[in-house]
């Protein structure tokens, strides 16, 4: 199941590094992650996919609301099909 973990952060310098270090503490391996600054100025968005279980991403979600400086985690959870249509895609281009 691919899993799709969105973090809204403070735009600080070390927030993605304490981000990245929970999810390899964890020995979940990401397979993308996206970032880009929000309008306000001082909020990031942080865009993380990993495939794991359901159960794996309550625990990783409560994990990152408990980080400094992250604000709001929401999990959205994709079928598996879809994840392999998007994988046959990619290998097509």
């Amino acid at each position: 199941m691919i899993l799709k973990f969105v973090v809204v952060a403070r735009n600080k310098p070390d927030v993605l590094a304490r981000v990245v270090m929970l999810f390899h503490r964890s020995a979940v391996e990401i397979e993308s992650i996206r970032m880009a600054a929000r309008r306000k100025r001082n909020e990031l968005q942080i865009t993380i996919t990993v495939d794991g279980r359901k159960a794996q991403s309550h625990r990783m979600e409560a994990s990152l609301t408990k980080l400094v400086d992250v604000l709001s985690v929401e999990t959205v959870s994709t079928g598996a099909r879809s994840a392999e249509r998007s994988e046959n895609l990619r290998c097509a281009l």
